[in-house]
């Protein structure tokens, strides 16, 4: 399956990234023992939010997933959980890990 959503088509490509090698469906652990992971694990497109734990989004702006990204907070708000969207405004995938030599990545921390 590939993604075809608008920055998946605008930045989804170079650099070893491609619309055919990014992880559509890619499955979520929805616990912290792995053993239950194997049987509790969805895809954010069929997941069942309710009943999960605060949770922070970050996006960047050009990162291939910044829509599904999006989207995921708008379900997870939309069953009653409590989100915060963290956009990461000229940044890429990846950015939250150069916060010591990115300056606007700090300021997404």
């Amino acid at each position: 399956m590939l993604l075809t959503r608008t920055t998946v088509l605008a930045v989804g490509t170079g650099r070893g990234r491609g619309r055919g090698r990014l992880p559509a469906g890619a499955r979520v652990p929805l616990s912290r023992t792995p053993a239950r992971n194997a049987t509790t694990s969805t895809t954010p497109a069929s997941a069942d939010f309710r009943n999960m734990p605060p949770t922070v989004v970050a996006t960047a702006e050009y990162d291939p997933l910044h829509d599904e990204g999006v989207e995921l907070a708008a379900k997870m708000r939309a069953a009653g959980v409590a989100v915060r969207h963290v956009p990461g405004e000229g940044l890429v995938h990846g950015y939250f890990l150069m916060q010591g030599i990115v300056p606007a990545a700090a300021a997404c921390a």
